[in-house]
C-alpha cells in the first residue's frame, strides 16, 4: 500500500528512525533515568510525569503522536501505569469501592479520519493492557469532541489557547458517569487549556471527582 501524502509529511517533519532506535535500545528504567520529571505546580490544576524540553520525552511523544511506535506507546502505558495503580492502590482514586474511569481527551472526527484514529484511545488501551484492568474502567465514549479548532500547539498565547478550547467537548450520555472519578489523561500539556476544559464539562456532566494527568508538560 502507497503510504498517504500526511504520513509522508509527518515522516519527514518527525523522522523516526534514530528516534526509534534509540528507544529500542533502552530499557524503560534506562529511559526514565535518563530523562527530566515534569516540574509543574499544584495552581496549574493538572500533573504530569515527563519534562517535555527534554529530547528524550519529545522523541517519545512524538513517537506515540506521529508513528504509533509499539516501544513508545509501552513505555508511555508503563509510566501511566505505575504512577496510577499506585494511586488506586491506596485508595487516593476510589470512591465508593468503584474502578475509575480512564478517559482520554477524544479527537474530533474529521482528525481521527485523517490521523487513522485517536493516539490517545490507543495509549489508554495499552495502560489497560499492561494491568491496569484491575484499577480502571477503559471509557473512550462518554467524552467527545465536537468542534473541529486549530491545534493547541500553533497558538501561543495562553489565554487564546483557553478560548480555542471553550466549548468543544460533551458529554452525550452523562448518566454513565454521574458520580464516577475519573482519570482524565492526554500526551502533552502546555498551559492546561485542553484538560481544565475537559474537566470542567465532566464535572458539569455529573462526574464526582476528575483527576487530569498529562505524559509531558
Amino acid at each position: 500500500m502507497l503510504e498517504s501524502p500526511l504520513q509522508f509529511i509527518l515522516d519527514f517533519l518527525f523522522p523516526k528512525g534514530r528516534a526509534e532506535r534509540a528507544l529500542e535500545g533502552m530499557t524503560l528504567l534506562d529511559f526514565l533515568s535518563r530523562t527530566e520529571k515534569a516540574d509543574v505546580a499544584p495552581s496549574f490544576g493538572f500533573s504530569a510525569y515527563l519534562s517535555y524540553k527534554d529530547p528524550l520525552v519529545k522523541n517519545l511523544i512524538w513517537l506515540i503522536k506521529y508513528h504509533k511506535s509499539r516501544k513508545a506507546f509501552e513505555f508511555g502505558a508503563d509510566i501511566f501505569f505505575e504512577e496510577l495503580a499506585e494511586e488506586t492502590s491506596e485508595g487516593a482514586l476510589l470512591q465508593g469501592g468503584a474502578r475509575p474511569l480512564l478517559i482520554p481527551i477524544p479527537m474530533s472526527l474529521k482528525r481521527k479520519r485523517v490521523r487513522g484514529g485517536n493516539h490517545m484511545d490507543r495509549l489508554a488501551q495499552a495502560i489497560v493492557e499492561r494491568g491496569g484492568k484491575n484499577f480502571f474502567e477503559l471509557d473512550i465514549e462518554s467524552l467527545v469532541r465536537t468542534k473541529e479548532t486549530p491545534p493547541q500547539t500553533s497558538i501561543k498565547d495562553r489565554r487564546r489557547r483557553a478560548l480555542n478550547i471553550a466549548g468543544v467537548f460533551s458529554v452525550p450520555h452523562p448518566e454513565k458517569i454521574t458520580g464516577k472519578t475519573i482519570i482524565l489523561i492526554d500526551d502533552v500539556a502546555t498551559t492546561g487549556a485542553t484538560l481544565k476544559e475537559a474537566r470542567r464539562v465532566l464535572l458539569e456532566g455529573g462526574a464526582g471527582k476528575v483527576r487530569s494527568i498529562a505524559l509531558a508538560h
